[in-house]
This record gives structure tokens, sequence and C-alpha cells, in this order.
């Protein structure tokens, strides 16, 4: 029986109760063929025939990790409506670029490039660096910390960000960190909120 033959028959069907009468009203969902495999998210094959190969490893992002202990009974202040940090208030770039860089050094400075290994450090840095910065200075600040390690085997990389924000009251710096085996570039931002 061809396919038209089919789609023929399938139209003769009785008429449809109330219940089906509303599934057919819903929107239809698409659905698109998945290969399970270890590798990282990509896509493969040809737009006609899209197949979406799906990798096993978590993720490394830490926001959704971090989203369960967040506080949901917390205290929610009132604006201050203060549109520019106080004396001494904005974001030191010196101060940071230390911290930072101190940081990096005592974690990293005997450690070996293992692939496995780093995923877990950077998300260790990253916290680290955000809390040590937040419990120092910058309390009007949002702070991001992307980190990037990667292994020190004479090859080349170039990391860059852009960013849309107000050059009066946000900031952010770059600390790079290298020993024999690894090398490190951490990123920060500072953005300034009421």
């Amino acid at each position: 029986m061809s396919s038209h033959e089919q789609t023929t028959v399938s139209n003769r069907a009785p008429p449809l109760s109330q219940a089906n009468l509303q599934a057919q009203r819903m929107p239809k969902e698409r659905s698109v063929p998945v290969q399970i495999s270890s590798q990282t998210n990509s896509v493969i094959g040809d737009v006609a025939n899209l197949t979406t190969r799906v990798s096993k490893r978590n993720s490394i992002s830490s926001t959704v990790d971090h989203y369960q202990h967040y506080n949901h009974n917390q205290q929610k202040l009132e604006n201050t409506f203060r549109m520019a940090p106080g004396e001494g208030q904005k974001f030191n770039v010196c101060k940071v670029q230390k911290i930072v860089n101190d940081i990096l050094s005592n974690y990293l400075e005997n450690t070996k490039y293992e692939p496995n290994k780093c995923r877990d450090l950077v998300q260790f840095l990253s916290e680290e660096i955000k809390s040590r910065i937040k419990s120092v200075i910058f309390r009007r600040y949002k702070l991001i910390v992307n980190i990037t390690i990667g292994q020190n085997n004479g090859s080349s990389i170039i990391v860059a960000s852009r960013s849309l924000w107000n050059a009066d009251t946000d900031n952010g710096c770059t600390v790079q960190y290298k020993n024999n085996s690894l090398f490190a570039i951490a990123t920060i931002f500072a953005t300034y909120f009421d």
C-alpha cells in the first residue's frame, strides 16, 4: 500500500468525539532524533535530516548547582537608588588583580595539567575568587568570573570578550598565570547595581 493510499484510508475515520477534537486543535510537537554519545555537543548531518549529538558529561557551569542553595526566604531590601558607588567603593583593578594572582599562584603552582582535574579546578577557582573578592571589597557589585585553563604545550590561544556597560561604574580585569604544565586566564567582570 503506498503512502498516498494510507493517507486516504486514515481520512475515512469515523466522526471524532469532543476529546479527540480538542486534541487535534492542540499544536503538534516537532521531534528531532537524538543520538547519545560521549562526544561534545555538535550537529551532524544536513539541515533536512537534523540529528543532534548530546554529551553524557555533566555541565561545567556552576549556576545550576548553586540555585538549589539559593535562600528563597531571603529578605528583599528596598532600592537605595544610588546610581554610583560612594567614595572608596569603586572597583579597584589593582586590588582585584593581586587577589586573583595570589589565588592562582597558590592553587596552580605545582599542578600538572589533567583535563578532568582542571574541569573541577575551574569551578573551584571561580567560586574561590568570587567569594574572596566579595568578602574584601565591593558590596554593591555583581561579579562574573570566567577562568580558562589549558595545557602549556607551546600553542597559542586567544580569549576575547565584549561588554556593554557603564564605563563610570563597571569594570573588569584579566590575570594570567603559567607554569611548566598549564596556563590559566582569569577574567573578572564587575557591574554596579543599586
